[in-house]
């Protein structure tokens, strides 16, 4: 966590430097990640929304039969808060 913390940081403090290694890593040319770099948000955190979108996504693959499983899992039985919370506490804003 604290690695990803720090990774935050970089991209934050050096956008330019950021999206070349990008551009590099997945070959795609600078233009194009410059232009929907903004899209995206760089951000270590956990938030309620996360939970919300895998608990639909579960019920999406129920209702599909994409899964034997008839029942959404409680994923907070899977999610291991402390590591985040001890980096950056204030970012983890899940109801627990």
């Amino acid at each position: 966590m604290q690695a990803i913390k720090q990774a935050e940081g970089f991209i934050e403090n050096n956008k330019d430097e950021a999206i070349a290694i990008t551009s590099e890593r997945l070959g795609v040319k600078k233009d194009f990640i410059s232009s929907i770099w903004n899209d995206y948000q760089f951000r270590l955190f956990l938030d309620q929304t996360i939970m919300i979108g895998l608990e639909n996504e579960a019920r999406w693959a129920i209702q599909n039969k994409l899964t034997d499983k008839t029942k959404v899992p409680n994923y907070l039985d899977y999610v291991y808060t402390d590591a985040l919370k001890k980096v950056n506490p204030e970012e983890v804003t899940i109801i627990e």
